[in-house]
């Protein structure tokens, strides 16, 4: 994937929407390779969505499972 169609696909939440878990693993393990900082940008929006909404929300933010600790452990989430 190029940085474009991956800026592309944060901006529209694809990721939320697919239901293939493998095809969401895989699109974040690339969108990490190819553009660490829109990943750590895109993350960032939806925790401190998930922090201030007052109907759903979690004032901890996500909680990675291990999958996902393990792709996004090089980047600066905090």
């Amino acid at each position: 994937m190029t940085r474009q169609e991956i800026k592309t696909d944060l901006e529209q939440g694809t990721y939320f929407y697919n239901d293939n878990e493998t095809w969401v693993l895989d699109f974040w393990e690339e969108a990490v390779r190819v553009a660490p900082d829109l990943v750590e940008k895109d993350f960032k929006g939806m925790n401190d969505f998930v922090k201030n909404d007052e109907e759903f929300g979690d004032e901890d933010g996500f909680e990675l499972n291990k999958k996902y600790k393990e792709i996004f452990k090089n980047l600066n989430l905090k």
